[in-house]
């Protein structure tokens, strides 16, 4: 068999390292700061928050400090997440609750790869479901790691979809349980609290230990594959063997996972070279 095949990086939230395979876009400077108004009264100002690259649709790049209101609430999302494509709707019941509100703004953030290819199939979910809130790509999965609740040996869980309220001094109200509401207007109801509390100037509540049920989102998993040099008549096989890996690698995915992932993983194999394959969450140990 004459396929090279190199296991470059393999990626979970279960080891906190999420390298993705394409260079973050750097900071856009000419992109100003939006004036948000003043903070009021005499409130300290809150510490320097973090430098976090972003991506927009268009290509070009920017940073969550310069799209953030005072009160920012941020849906991190992925296209390959069928939760999250399902709840994209519901999603947007949040957009239409605050686009009057000067004070809170809505950030549609997907951890998808900041590729043409990738920035296309975004740009096209969100209009196929009439989203209006403004998008972006955290393609290092920076925002994500800086958002996400960790367990109680610091390892982030990186998992989507997510909701996250980040306030003026980047204090977090995560609801993580997105799935389970029956509409948008429930959903509102749920996140409208930890909305005014921000909006209020509350303190965020410190972050306990995070101890997530198994399979409980899409977690992000990636592996990058290196194949050169295919040997059609043996192309079946390796495939094979390759779906097998993964089933034992990933044994919480279920059989028809597996299937669709072995299609992309089929049609990237037979045009070759390096590429990524994100591995989506199964809900089950057993399938």
């Amino acid at each position: 068999m004459r396929i090279a095949l190199l296991w470059l990086s393999l990626l979970c939230a279960a080891c906190g390292s999420n390298q993705a395979s394409v260079q973050a876009p750097e900071p856009d400077q000419s992109h100003a700061e939006p004036d948000r108004g003043d903070s009021g009264g005499d409130t300290a100002e809150p510490a320097p928050e973090p430098t976090i690259a972003l991506g927009r649709l268009d290509g070009t790049q920017t940073t969550f400090a310069a799209e953030r209101a005072p009160v920012t609430v941020v849906i991190l999302w992925a296209s390959y997440c069928a939760p999250c494509l399902r709840e994209l709707p519901l999603l947007e019941a949040l957009q239409r609750e605050y686009a009057d509100r000067d004070e809170v703004s809505v950030l549609l953030v997907s951890i998808d790869e900041f590729t043409a290819e990738s920035r296309a199939k975004v740009a096209d979910i969100i209009a196929e479901r009439a989203v209006t809130a403004p998008a972006l790509i955290d393609p290092e999965q920076a925002l994500i790691e800086r958002l996400a609740p960790r367990d109680s040996r610091g390892t982030p869980y990186l998992a989507v979809p997510m909701v996250v309220v980040v306030d003026r001094a980047f204090g977090l109200r995560r609801e993580m349980d997105v799935t389970s509401s029956p509409s948008g207007e429930a959903l509102v109801a749920t996140i409208s609290p930890l909305v005014e509390a921000a909006v209020r100037g509350e303190p965020a509540p410190p972050d306990e230990p995070y101890e997530a049920p198994f399979g409980g989102g899409f977690t992000q998993r990636s592996i990058t594959l290196t194949v050169d040099n295919i040997d059609e008549q043996r192309i079946d096989s390796y495939l094979a063997d390759l779906r097998q890996q993964l089933a034992t690698m990933y044994p919480d995915l279920h059989d028809h996972q597996l299937d669709d992932l072995m299609v992309e993983v089929e049609r990237k194999v037979r045009v070759g070279g390096s590429f990524r394959i994100d591995i989506p969450a199964g809900h089950q140990r057993q399938h």
